[in-house]
């Protein structure tokens, strides 16, 4: 019984505390010189009646969990995007917002995050898809994602310009204009995008 609480919540916590009762069947009393054979039958059958109670328990806790789960598929999103590893600066832009459930308004505001970013990191006041391609021009950088030494270089430095660019037209300027409903499920994709890309930017060099 120890092993298998260990092995559903682990040892020492709340949960491993609240039921491990399970795991003590003989509750008859020592007497010295033994205990009489009936109140070692008693303690048993209290014993396995409580540790079956317990186990109805476990069972029950389990099962509201996973109801819980199948009726709030939010929540099971919000866990999802709580445990990203999100760029300090996308995360302070848009997990308020995601969280108060306004998932169009994350998503723009972390691509304007990232835009200021870039400006900063550039130092070129323009905005949106002239500040990436600007920036990250293949063929002139202010910024490189690496030593753009052959075409294999270059080809990736556009890549990256592309992505940028797309992140902009795509995401931002849609949501900035019109209104658009987002799903929570995508609104975790598209603001994960928009962390890569600041962290891709993190490790960008100044030419």
């Amino acid at each position: 019984m120890e092993q298998f609480l260990r092995s559903v919540f682990g040892h020492g916590t709340i949960e491993y505390a609240r039921y491990s009762d399970v795991m003590h069947l003989d509750t008859a009393s020592y007497v010295m010189g033994g205990t009489p054979l009936r109140e070692v039958r008693e303690g048993l059958e209290y014993g396995l009646g409580r540790a079956k109670t317990i186990l109805e328990q476990i069972r029950d806790h389990f099962l509201e969990e996973m109801g819980d789960a199948d009726l709030d598929p939010t929540s099971s999103v919000l866990r999802a995007y709580n445990g990203l590893s999100l760029h300090p600066e996308i995360d302070r832009a848009a997990s308020g917002l995601f969280r108060d459930e306004h998932y169009a308004n994350a998503i723009e505001d972390a691509v304007k995050a990232l835009n200021g970013l870039v400006r900063l990191r550039s130092g070129v006041e323009e905005d949106g898809d002239s500040l990436m391609r600007k920036a990250f021009s293949p063929n002139a950088p202010i910024l490189a994602f690496n030593s753009l030494s052959d075409e294999s270089d270059r080809s990736e430095q556009r890549g990256y310009m592309e992505l940028f660019t797309g992140a902009v037209a795509g995401l931002r300027n849609p949501r900035a204009h019109k209104l658009i409903t987002d799903t929570p499920e995508r609104a975790v994709e598209f603001i994960a995008f928009v962390s890569m890309l600041a962290k891709l930017l993190d490790g960008a060099k100044k030419v």
